[in-house]
């Protein structure tokens, strides 16, 4: 009754949640189209500028002697250390060991299906890292790519080996949103762009191992994080549904 019931709720949530973004998307483009109705040719550089993404540049930063500093090695210093994660001890002991190594899984030959679907799941709008390939430009060249990743692919697999330059980032610092004060260096956070190829590779491996973590039941039912199809919104469900039925 409460699986039925979360299925019940989930699939309404994303049918209404679908409806909301075409309509979101239809009054953006009506209000884009209305601007350059109105505008004319005459305002194109005004109508360029608004479709260029806004690059926030980072206030200058307060070191740990409260002195300001806008010089950009020591700013990059200060960000590197104050948005550094801090590790937490933590233990597994209460953790039982229950899968027996029969059932760990193989890894078969990469397949050039494999790959085409990985690539065809490729979100857009992704900056890529230093290869500075985007995921765009892998969709369109899939006829092409598709052979030839597998290959590589498969190589990597046979060898051991994960390419030195799919390690490589680039660092992009983040605003964290509703801060007091974005001169704490603790204000903001990094995110590493990462090769769009060797995301690719990591794709398929985890698309394997869900696979056999589902078949040989190793996640509980109970977990929603993670897995395809559900969403926090789906914790919450279930929370509920089994508060009520207490």
């Amino acid at each position: 009754m409460l699986k039925h019931q979360t299925d019940k709720f989930r699939k309404e949530y994303y049918h209404y949640q679908h409806l909301f973004k075409q309509k979101v998307w239809e009054l953006k483009s009506n209000h884009w189209r209305r601007f350059l109705a109105e505008k004319g040719p005459n305002h194109a550089h005004q109508a360029y500028k608004f479709t260029k993404n806004k690059q926030e540049k980072i206030t200058p930063l307060r070191d740990q002697e409260g002195n300001l500093t806008s010089n950009i090695i020591k700013k990059s210093s200060l960000l590197f250390n104050g948005t550094l994660l801090v590790e937490t001890p933590a233990s597994l002991n209460d953790i039982p060991h229950q899968q027996p190594p029969n059932l760990l899984p193989d890894f078969p030959p990469i397949t050039r299906d494999e790959v085409t679907n990985a690539i065809s799941t490729l979100p857009n709008r992704k900056a890529p890292g230093p290869d500075g390939i985007p995921n765009k430009l892998i969709k369109l060249s899939t006829t092409h790519l598709a052979p030839i990743l597998t290959d590589l692919f498969n190589c990597c697999l046979r060898q051991g080996q994960y390419p030195s330059k799919w390690k490589e980032s680039w660092t992009a610092i983040i605003r964290k949103s509703v801060k007091d004060d974005y001169t704490d260096p603790r204000a903001y956070r990094p995110i590493a762009l990462l090769s769009t190829l060797g995301k690719l590779l990591e794709k398929i491996i985890n698309n394997r191992l869900m696979h056999w973590a589902f078949l040989t039941n190793s996640i509980h039912p109970g977990h929603v994080g993670g897995r395809p199809g559900n969403c926090i919104n789906d914790a919450f469900a279930a929370l509920t549904l089994w508060i009520n039925h207490k």
